[in-house]
């Protein structure tokens, strides 16, 4: 079902969605994407309180992640942590 569906996303080998991202891959950007929206949009939506601001700021924190991709170092910890940090930060530099 979805769950399983949701846990293998999450399971997914980020360096390697990284790599296939960086190589103009749009599936794998997708995947990253749909991954990580809910998640980035309800940390935007703490900061802002307002689904609209919420949205655009979801919207240019993954402009910027994509822009940032070959910065990304599996070496240093999971996909999901260091995405997070980076949304995180950039929310923050916002407001």
């Amino acid at each position: 079902g979805i769950l399983e569906a949701l846990k293998a996303t999450a399971e997914l080998n980020g360096a390697d969605l990284v790599r296939r991202a960086r190589m103009g891959d749009s599936s794998a950007w997708e995947e990253i994407v749909t991954a990580f929206s809910r998640r980035i949009f309800n940390l935007a939506y703490r900061f802002t309180s307002n689904a609209d601001a919420a949205e655009d700021l979801t919207q240019d924190v993954f402009i910027r992640i994509y822009k940032t991709l070959d910065q990304y170092d599996p070496r240093q910890g999971d996909l999901a942590h260091w995405l997070m940090r980076l949304a995180r930060n950039l929310i923050i530099d916002d407001y």
